[in-house]
């Protein structure tokens, strides 16, 4: 239970992570 919170956690964080550099990537170009 606490591992898989723990792994939700580590994937949403990912998951921002990933679209906040796709809209710096964006406003770059």
């Amino acid at each position: 239970m606490l591992d898989s919170t723990w792994h939700w956690k580590k994937t949403k964080q990912t998951i921002i992570h990933f679209r906040n550099r796709v809209c710096t990537s964006k406003l770059t170009i």
